[in-house]
């Protein structure tokens, strides 16, 4: 996973409104981030947009989503050749970093 600026951006839907935060770069959430990449470089399959969900986390073209009654996360991200494309994966993101009031 590379992470081209100081903080990515991440966000939550609750009861209808979008709550969006920030990761800063080098806190423990970002670590956590990071180590979340590199333990799940492996195993995804291209997927169909699958349309609005209940966290995301994005920076640039590139976001992982995922869902509270659904054990998949989908990341996409703009491919120089085919455009926005969509991977999925069975798993969930660390529930640490949707924490909104301790985002840092």
């Amino acid at each position: 996973m590379i992470l081209s600026s100081n903080e990515i951006y991440f966000g939550q839907s609750s009861n209808g409104k979008v709550i969006l935060d920030t990761l800063a770069k080098g806190s423990r959430k970002w670590k956590k981030l990071l180590r979340f990449g590199e333990k799940n470089n492996f195993g995804w399959t291209e997927t169909a947009d699958p349309g609005s969900s209940d966290y995301w986390i994005g920076q640039g073209s590139f976001r992982i989503s995922g869902w509270n009654k659904n054990d998949n996360i989908v990341v996409s991200f703009m491919n120089k050749d085919k455009g926005l494309v969509f991977y999925s994966k069975k798993g969930s993101l660390p529930n640490e970093l949707f924490q909104i009031q301790s985002s840092r």
